[in-house]
């Protein structure tokens, strides 16, 4: 039976693409010719003019399709939910006056706080972030600080060229494929099957440098290092090729190598 629902959404998912490809052009060529441009300095990883604010034509392109996907879930009732989206407008003005007029860090981390304490606070109470692993006020307390974590590293990587963009595509076409394929409540790892040591990913990635560049290697000298620190972590992929159909294409030293070849170019 055809899940019409599903198909209608997606068929949503790719308007807003397209109309996010759209809108962020048109912003890109507003904002260079009102000459609204980061100018680069010797802590930028760009090194041209870039135009500040070009996340607009994303947001505009979301939140109303992101607003219909509420409705049509029967969620737009839910205080977490309008908070949320509430808390989102609230991020995207005190970013653009940061990046007209410049503010302080104290009142940008005032507000992320603002808006992330908001949507915490009002979260089902039945709702755990950590799998039940920790007590509630705990559970909100350390999702709260992930959350504030991830918006600052979001930010810190837009000001590298591509990473960030190239980011999100990669976790939005992930989190489609688990929606359109997945097991509704199952938890998939993505990942490489084939086992690597963090000292082997070292060297590899000092050749790609320079074939005289040495690695350090220490044993810590906390003898409890390793006590419930697994010494292994490859994942099994078992769950992720059955169900999405996955499987890794590009091996690790290819990885890195267009890797060390993207940041050279930018």
């Amino acid at each position: 039976m055809i899940n019409f629902f599903l198909y209608h959404t997606f068929g949503f998912m790719v308007a807003a693409a397209l109309m996010s490809v759209g809108l962020t052009g048109i912003t890109l060529a507003i904002l260079r010719r009102r000459a609204i441009l980061d100018l680069p300095n010797e802590r930028s990883s760009h090194t041209v003019p870039t135009p500040r604010g070009g996340g607009w034509g994303v947001m505009l392109a979301l939140l109303p399709f992101w607003i219909w996907a509420l409705w049509k879930a029967g969620r737009l009732d839910q205080p977490a939910e309008i908070v949320l989206v509430g808390s989102t407008v609230l991020l995207m003005a005190v970013s653009w006056i940061d990046d007209r007029r410049g503010l302080g860090p104290a009142i940008r981390f005032a507000t992320q706080i603002v808006a992330v304490g908001a949507v915490m606070a009002l979260l089902p109470a039945d709702l755990s972030l950590t799998a039940g692993l920790l007590p509630l006020p705990l559970d909100r307390l350390v999702a709260g600080f992930v959350w504030l974590w991830f918006v600052n590293l979001f930010n810190f990587m837009d000001g590298i060229d591509g990473i960030t963009g190239g980011a999100t595509a990669a976790m939005g076409f992930g989190l489609m494929l688990v929606w359109l394929k997945g097991r509704a409540g199952e938890p998939y790892n993505i990942g490489n099957a084939s086992e690597v040591s963090i000292r082997d990913v070292a060297r590899l990635a000092a050749a790609l440098v320079t074939p005289a560049l040495p690695v350090n290697f220490k044993l810590s000298a906390d003898a409890a290092y390793l006590t419930d620190n697994p010494n292994r972590r490859c994942p099994d992929l078992a769950k992720a090729a059955r169900d999405l159909g996955y499987a890794a294409e590009i091996p690790l030293g290819e990885g890195l190598r267009r890797t060390f070849r993207s940041l050279q170019i930018a």
